[in-house]
């Protein structure tokens, strides 16, 4: 992808430089030519060889084709080379382990591909491969200046608490890194597992002789750069932790941590771009690194680079990653995924760097202009990105785990971001788009320092405390500080370790929830008292039928809104709606279930349309979006929209991370409408609606954040900050309906043997359903005596049985019904052991 430079000279530079990697992505810029990562349902996984010490991952590098049957088909229509399982060494993942990298020729064919991959039924997705670019901008190599960056984020007084500690490990996964720099070889991991030179596996992780780190993009054990262009990774290692007061070169913020070098651009690469990052993330998670710094991204969102994030946090990574240079609010990954801490940059005066990317999923700001670093090969100089703001945070917690290196990752990332200094008045258009501030590395450690023997502090929420259906869903979000073990009381004898579990509640009512932390230095507890509140509607009331076999029934229900018939007590078959539900022919008897659904109530908020302040028609390739929470769940009904053309518009709804979740195509008129969108949403914090080549209005003055709908939306800003309102107006919200409980109703098929033994012809009870009386009409085929029996729902007999004599053919008989109370009974007409039975209504 073509970036932008902020020096017209550089950019002349690195244009002839680079070219041939800024352009070399000829079907979608975000992503990798001729690459595509797929993951296999779990019962297609292939089983995979036991991984055992001694053995590498280099063959699952070049699978047989025929290693996959549908691989195989389609390799010879689409000149496919390659088939791998790059990710094979994280066994802690089966997710992981069911991805496979997919190599091909044939690269404008990569969208038939991989429709073709998933309509083999075998893969649970398929998805192009993202492409990763450096994030930086180089200044004179001759020039040497001082570290401002450190004096400004106060490094001199954090190495009063702490001078770092080598056995705190902190990965650069970059286009390689010189370990021998005198600068940085003392600084470098020594593989303890490992014996040097004697190619062997020794420590089993699936990597020979990583000593100090590894190339995974040419599968060997020398992450150094094979020329002066592979200077990116070790201008990023030195920020990070260069040997400090050594009296060498410069300094780092990491003082004495360990560097891992991950080497993930492969020495025939253009030097630019990183082309295995997230290989590199596997290895560096596997080494053991606590935090993992990516000073590279792009556009493009892959659901496997997320897997992979997931599996190196849950390992016990810290991962941090650069926010781009393009100044835009675009997403940037990795940076954007979940579990990855976003750096933006900062200058000397703490204002934005004019080329950082910044935006409501950024986490924090650092240096990154005029950094001075190594590079090879014994050199140094200065250079700007994020690329250089990222690994200041990197070091930056490398040094607190240095501190305490038990700390759990969340505390760490909480002393990091709570204690950093507030820049908004520096940066007055980008409140709320450059994380927590920028970071104080003094007051970052004062905040560790106080940690190592404080007792721990109990705090949660959770993300939904109302409710009016069963079974609900509730994720509690653990904000405890300084503890390692929790124990949970969701209130109905239910109880959880987990530090953020997910539970279920199946019955109205109104629950306490407790959680006792316990850390190294104590434990805490907090109990919230009717804390979560599931108010289901009343349970509908329900009659029954009985009939004879082979017969339909009749079911009748009565509650306060629309009422669902069920064959299961949970989930199950939706047979109906009303009030009554007719079954199917039924030989034997079978229970059915309604629930009441009462509407949810419908509420608008957002402005009513574009009338305030400035603003005009919107059509830019960028994607720009509305940034909102949601409290409780509900639906996005309608909009308001300004339309500058007619024609289709393609609106995205996208969580924190970016993944997408849902879009939708609205055919929209030229001028003011009110669109149908029809979102679901479910309760969770900024979340992005939006879209690029809009042609819609947008106001860019009178914006007057938030917009709240109490309890349920607050629509918080927008992707180029607090002065723009971006398309949609006037929102109109529709809360979930409330379900009740279901109700048990039964239809009872019985046996009539011999009824037509002694009635002919047809049979007529009317009028039906009646008030006060009830004539039934019948053809006896030969006189007798005749027994009639009223019986409620129950089975009661409500009404004394009467005998009486019938005469051969026509009979009437009319009941008088007035004592009943309205509702359903049952008729038996019985002569000897034979037994005929009428359903019965009494109306009001």
């Amino acid at each position: 992808m073509k970036k932008q430079y902020n020096l017209k000279t550089v950019f002349t530079i690195f244009l002839c430089v680079y070219t041939s990697g800024i352009f070399s992505q000829n079907i979608f810029h975000e992503y990798q030519d001729g690459k595509i990562w797929f993951k296999l349902k779990n019962e297609q996984a292939i089983a995979l060889p036991k991984n055992h010490s001694g053995q590498d991952r280099t063959p699952y590098l070049d699978l047989p084709l025929n290693t996959l049957s549908f691989i195989q088909e389609l390799s010879l229509k689409y000149n496919i080379t390659k088939l791998s399982q790059p990710f094979v060494t994280i066994k802690s993942s089966q997710e992981l382990l069911r991805t496979y990298e997919l190599h091909f020729s044939d690269v404008g064919s990569v969208e038939e591909i991989i429709k073709e991959i998933i309509k083999s039924g075998k893969v649970e997705y398929a998805e192009k491969v993202p492409y990763n670019q450096l994030v930086w901008t180089p200044n004179d190599p001759q020039f040497v200046s001082n570290q401002w960056g450190l004096v400004q984020i106060s490094s001199q007084l954090a190495w009063n608490i702490s001078l770092g500690n080598a056995a705190i490990t902190v990965a650069t996964v970059d286009n390689a890194v010189q370990t021998n720099h005198a600068d940085l070889q003392n600084a470098m991991w020594v593989n303890p597992g490992e014996i040097a030179g004697n190619g062997i596996d020794d420590d089993g992780n699936g990597y020979i002789d990583d000593i100090n780190g590894f190339d995974v993009a040419d599968n060997d054990n020398n992450p150094n750069p094979p020329s002066t262009q592979f200077s990116h990774g070790t201008h990023v290692a030195g920020i990070t932790g260069a040997s400090t007061n050594n009296g060498v070169g410069v300094a780092s913020i990491g003082a004495g941590i360990s560097i891992i070098g991950v080497k993930a651009t492969g020495n025939n690469d253009n030097s630019n771009s990183i082309t295995n990052g997230y290989a590199g993330i596997t290895y560096a998670a596997a080494a053991g690194a606590r935090v993992i710094n990516c000073s590279w991204g792009g556009t493009g969102f892959s659901q496997t680079a997320q897997n992979i994030i997931n599996s190196a946090w849950n390992s016990g990574s810290i991962i941090v990653a650069a926010a781009g240079n393009d100044n835009v609010s675009t997403l940037f990954y990795p940076a954007a995924y979940n579990n990855v801490i976003s750096v933006a940059s900062t200058t000397t005066n703490d204002v934005k760097s004019s080329f950082s990317n910044y935006g409501a999923w950024v986490d924090v700001s650092a240096p990154g202009s005029t950094i001075m670093s190594t590079t090879p090969f014994g050199n140094y100089a200065n250079m700007s990105g994020t690329s250089m703001a990222s690994p200041m945070v990197a070091g930056l917690l490398g040094l607190m785990l240095s501190h305490y290196p038990t700390m759990a990752n969340n505390d760490v990332i909480t002393c990091l971001l709570s204690t950093c200094k507030n820049i908004n008045t520096q940066n007055p258009n980008y409140i709320g788009l450059l994380g927590a501030g920028r970071i104080d590395a003094y007051a970052a450690l004062q905040c560790v320092d106080q940690a190592k023997t404080a007792p721990p502090t109990v705090d949660f929420v959770a993300d939904i405390t109302e409710a009016c259906k069963v079974p609900q869903q509730v994720k509690f979000t653990n904000n405890s500080f300084n503890a390692n073990t929790f124990l949970w009381d969701f209130g109905n004898g239910s109880t959880s370790t987990q530090t953020n579990p997910t539970h279920f509640y199946t019955q109205s009512g109104t629950y306490n929830v407790k959680l006792v932390a316990t850390g190294n230095n104590g434990v805490d507890s907090l109990i919230k008292n009717m804390y979560i509140v599931i108010n289901t509607p009343q349970a509908p009331t329900a009659i029954g039928d009985t009939i004879c076999e082979n017969q339909t029934a009749t079911l009748i229900g009565t509650g306060n809104g629309t009422l669902r018939w069920f064959d299961a007590p949970t989930g199950g078959t939706l047979f109906g709606t009303g009030n009554t539900y007719t079954t199917p022919s039924l030989s034997v008897s079978k229970a059915y279930y309604v629930e009441d659904i009462i509407s949810g109530n419908t509420a608008n908020v957002g402005p009513i349309n574009n009338s305030f302040g400035g603003g005009g028609y919107h059509n830019n390739g960028t994607s720009q979006y509305l940034v909102f929470d949601v409290l409780k769940p509900c639906t996005l009904s309608t909009a308001w929209v300004n339309a500058n053309s007619s024609g289709s518009r393609t609106f995205t709804l996208l969580n924190s991370s970016g993944v997408v979740l849902q879009t939708v195509n609205v055919n929209v008129s030229a001028g003011q409408s009110t669109i149908n969108l029809n979102i679901p949403l479910t309760p969770g914090t900024g979340y992005r609606i939006g879209g690029n080549n809009m042609d819609l209005y947008r106001n860019n003055a009178g914006v007057n954040y938030p917009y709240t709908l109490n309890g349920v939306l607050n629509i918080t800003g927008s992707s180029a900050g607090a002065a723009f309102y971006y398309y949609l107006y006037n929102w109109e919200i529709k809360e979930d309906d409330c379900i009740s409980e279901r109700t048990p109703v039964e239809a009872t098929v019985i046996s009539c043997v011999g009824v037509e033994e002694f009635i002919s012809g047809q049979i007529f009870l009317y009028p039906n359903p009646a008030k006060e009386n009830i004539t039934l009409e019948y053809v006896l085929k030969e006189s007798g005596n005749i027994q009639f029996s009223f019986y409620d729902i129950t089975g009661k007999k409500i009404i004394n049985s009467e005998i009486v004599d019938g005469v051969q053919g026509m009979n009437k008989k009319q009941f008088n019904i007035t004592s009943l109370s309205p509702s359903f009974y049952f008729l038996h007409i019985q002569k000897d052991n034979r037994k005929k039975i009428f359903k019965v209504i009494v109306s009001e």
